[in-house]
């Protein structure tokens, strides 16, 4: 009869530790990694590349607060044609707002496996010295 109790106990032990875990993982989940994120900056009329740059590092900050455990930010990009197209598209003013689009992996717990993009981040700031914020982001 002991054995018995004390086997029980054991297997209740381990399955709690285990539940433990798991709760533990997903409250201190992994943010979106951002560790080897490609920069392609391309040439702009409009923007200097520290301007740009400014723009993909919010970008950076808000992928790895908003993305799940094992998302991983392959690369970040500065088209202005394509930021223009999209900006037309819109009716958005293209002195204060600036489009990055990236390219991203999805985790899906055992590797990275899946690629979306093109993904994209529609920035804005209230004059030009002002600072870059996310006004949407989303798959293009």
């Amino acid at each position: 009869m002991r054995k018995k109790l004390i086997f029980v106990f054991g297997v209740i032990l381990c399955i709690s530790l285990v539940y433990a875990s798991f709760i533990i993982a997903v409250i201190l989940r992994d943010k979106g990694n951002v560790s080897n994120v490609e920069l392609h900056i391309g040439t702009s009329n409009r923007f200097t590349q520290e301007e740009i740059m400014s723009a993909m590092h919010v970008a950076i900050e808000d992928f790895s607060n908003k993305k799940g455990w094992n998302d991983e930010l392959v690369s970040l990009e500065y088209n202005e044609t394509h930021s223009n197209w999209r900006l037309e598209l819109d009716n958005l003013d293209k002195e204060l707002t600036i489009v990055i689009f990236a390219d991203w992996y999805q985790g899906t717990g055992i590797g990275n496996e899946r690629v979306l993009g093109p993904w994209a981040w529609i920035l804005s700031r209230e004059s030009s010295s002002g600072s870059w914020v996310v006004v949407s982001q989303g798959k293009m």
